[in-house]
């Protein structure tokens, strides 16, 4: 069991830090197999908040321990700064006792007002984890009682000590100017809890009703929402925008209430005390609004999102990360209050639009911002950061250790992309790290070199002449691996080789493998759990990496934007499926394109002069992906159960040669892609993929920021010197 203290720098819970903090403890100790307990530690409240209400009746311990206010560590004030370091220091040694007597291995602070937290981690040796969710802002102080370059240095000092960054966007990551091949930052967007059935608000030809959960302070720019209502109204438009928002500064209070009233909109918009019943504000409105200057995340979007609300929001930073524009909720300028009057004039002209977004926003929650999906990424976090402290304890012994020698059976080494992208690239980081080796052998010959092994590896072996080899590994008292990249289980009827594949005898070979061996991995998460609930057991994963070379394109067509698309020959027929947006972008582009096709040769390449590549080894697959140049990259696939369980091969191998991507709207890729940042969705049709792919010709500039931002995130999250921690998170046993 792996010991976690969770310190929160206040007790309040009704929104942001704390709601989240309440939620995530409860829940993720609520699950049966966790290997890890965490352990709220936050000031003690008074008259005994809900927040230890909460805690109490669902039995989870917690503990007490005070936290410095950021604005008296600060103050101009010599005498409250000098009190408030000295409380910090007593603060400290309260901290590290709660530490020792819960026997913590790791400390988590929530926000980087916590820094009792990293210090008290610091000096008992224990690993330290910051989460950013944003960064204090300057707009929260009093220029005349506090100096903020204060808060800025204890920040750094306390990002500089951490052993992990986690901020909850990129844009978080570029505020706090953390570089993100830093080795030791991590994105891991915040979950919302979500439970009920809901649905989006039809509007019913009645007034629109937007909500915003905020505070009354300048950053949050309530202003702009009167600005956006004396448009709607001289638009002949009925909108009522209720502002629920606790008050950090009167003076701006004052300045909107004056402003309401000069402008007669007290109807319009109507500001109200916080409220705590979050769920009944969502289920009165039809739309969420963020008008603020800058958000770190802005989890109001996500909340809305579950409750199938679509959200309209500034560029401010976070949103930009969780909003699909245009599909979940509209993204607007800071100064276009007539442009935001639009939007949600587009919501009261049609209100299916509501509806659609408001169900789209709902699915995008389903798939990538639920509470419990938040919890597996912490979970993997804090497993990787104490198998570091561990392997960091055996090292000695390790050196001791007798040579460990893998062997791999494949039966198409230089073809099949699982053996580099899944298995090679993170084995030769193992083989940096450890006194470790493996070799690979075909199926016949591997009975021949099981003496030198120490594990066998099966990688997607469906001959049953090969169960001897299993069988004859375990019976010498070597451990047996089943790797598996697909579902080999469900394999399409289209596909070659098809028959074979869902044969009687190979899926019973399979069966035979899969329930065997010690150990079941796959090349993903989503993977082993499709392994899991198809055979009853509990697989693995081992996350696929890949090696970021400097080699430049050599064979740039001169004058012409490149678009090309890499697969296997199955999927050539589905190409077809959008065949009208190759033609069409063809006829209007003419000689200003070129359509490339490495592998799939769909039916209408002559019709659209493109220049097609036959299917080829990995490793030379590999030099031509690096030398064609390509601009433009396709990831079409269809919306099958098959297809969403396989990796996002395409996303490391398009991003690796900085090809900007257009990707399917599919589970799979909503796993990585965020849309306008590292790639572009495109709905399976043809009018969408035609716009998506036509927006990358076009637009030079948001070509350039897809194919940098996906490079850098793939040369920094997925080098296999990061990689590798999943590997001996799930199989370091056998090394």
């Amino acid at each position: 069991m792996i010991n976690v203290a969770w310190v929160n720098f206040s007790y309040a819970d009704t929104r942001g830090p704390g709601k989240f903090f309440k939620e995530f403890m409860i829940r993720a100790n609520q699950k049966q197999d966790s290997q890890i307990k965490y352990i709220p530690v936050f000031p003690k409240p008074p008259n005994n908040e809900n927040m230890v209400k909460d805690f109490d009746e669902h039995n989870t311990r917690y503990y007490n321990c005070p936290i410095v206010w950021f604005e008296r560590l600060c103050s101009k004030d010599r005498e409250i700064r000098r009190t408030a370091f000295n409380e910090l220091k007593e603060n400290i040694e309260t901290m590290v006792e709660i530490l020792k007597k819960t026997n913590c291995d790791i400390v988590i602070s929530n926000t980087s007002l916590s820094f009792e937290a990293a210090y008290a981690a610091q000096k008992l040796g224990i690993k330290h984890i910051v989460f950013l969710r944003g960064v204090i802002n300057p707009f929260d102080f009093e220029v005349n009682k506090n100096d903020f370059k204060i808060v800025r240095t204890l920040e750094k000092d306390l990002v500089n000590i951490s052993d992990k960054i986690v901020t909850a966007s990129q844009f978080t990551a570029k505020l706090w100017n953390i570089n993100q091949s830093n080795d030791k930052w991590k994105l891991i967007p915040i979950g919302t809890e979500c439970t009920g059935d809901y649905h989006p608000l039809p509007l019913d030809n009645g007034t629109l009703k937007v909500l915003t959960l905020s505070a009354i302070e300048q950053n949050k720019n309530i202003k702009y929402i009167i600005d956006v209502a004396m448009h709607l109204r001289d638009m002949g438009h009925r909108v009522e925008f209720n502002i629920y928002a606790f008050t950090n500064d009167v003076e701006y209070k004052k300045l909107l209430e004056d402003e309401i009233a000069k402008h007669e909109l007290k109807d319009w918009v109507i500001l109200h005390e916080d409220e705590s019943n979050i769920d009944k504000l969502y289920l009165e409105h039809h739309v969420v609004f963020v008008p603020s200057i800058l958000e770190g995340y802005g989890i109001t979007v996500m909340e809305g999102a579950a409750r199938c609300r679509p959200t309209i929001s500034t560029k401010c930073g976070g949103p930009e990360e969780t909003i699909v524009d245009g599909e979940t909720g509209y993204l607007v300028p800071l100064d276009d209050a007539y442009g935001v009057a639009q939007k949600f004039e587009k919501f009261i002209c049609d209100p299916n639009e509501i509806i659609r977004m408001g169900t789209n926003a709902r699915k995008r929650w389903e798939d990538s911002y639920t509470t419990d999906m938040n919890i597996k990424k912490w979970e993997s976090l804090i497993t990787s950061c104490h198998c570091e402290k561990m392997l960091a304890m055996t090292d000695q012994s390790r050196e001791m250790d007798t040579r460990n020698n893998w062997l791999l059976v494949s039966s198409l080494p230089d073809v099949n992309p699982s053996i580099k992208v899944g298995l090679l690239d993170v084995l030769n980081q193992v083989k940096k790290d450890n006194d470790f080796d493996y070799t690979i052998s075909k199926p016949e010959d591997a009975i021949y070199n099981l003496d030198k092994a120490s594990v066998v590896v099966f990688i997607r072996t469906l001959d049953k002449n090969i169960l001897n080899v299993m069988h004859e590994a375990k019976k010498q008292g070597k451990k047996t691996i089943y790797y598996a990249d697909d579902s080999l289980y469900d394999i399409p009827a289209h596909a070659r080789g098809s028959e074979y594949y869902n044969s009687p005898e190979v899926q019973n070979t399979l069966k035979t493998f899969v329930e065997n061996v010690d150990k079941v991995v796959t090349c993903s998460e989503w993977l082993s759990e499709a392994f899991n609930k198809k055979y009853n057991i509990t697989s693995t994963w081992i996350e696929p990496s890949t090696e970021v070379s400097n080699i430049m394109p050599i064979n740039k067509a001169k004058n012409k934007i490149v678009i090309g698309y890499a697969g296997n020959i199955d999927h050539a027929e589905s190409l077809s499926n959008i065949k009208e947006a190759f033609l069409k972008l063809k006829k209007k582009y003419k000689d200003k394109i070129q359509f490339e096709f490495i592998g799939a040769r769909p039916t209408f390449v002559e019709e659209i002069d493109a220049i097609c590549y036959p299917p080829v080894s990995y490793p030379k697959y590999e030099m031509l992906m690096a030398r064609r140049g390509w601009d433009i990259g396709i990831a079409y696939l269809e919306d099958t159960e098959f297809n969403n369980n396989k990796f996002i091969n395409k996303y490391l191998e398009y991003s690796k040669y900085k090809i900007a991507g257009v990707y399917s709207d599919i589970p799979l890729y909503r796993r990585v892609i965020v849309d306008k940042v590292n790639g572009l969705f495109a709905k399976n049709d043809v009018n969408s993929w035609y716009k998506k792919i036509e927006k990358l010709i076009i637009d030079k500039k948001l070509r350039r920021k897809i194919s940098k931002t996906s490079h850098e995130q793939v040369r920094n999250e997925y080098n296999p010197e990061v990689k590798v921690d999943s590997f001996y998170r799930n199989l370091g046993e056998y090394i």
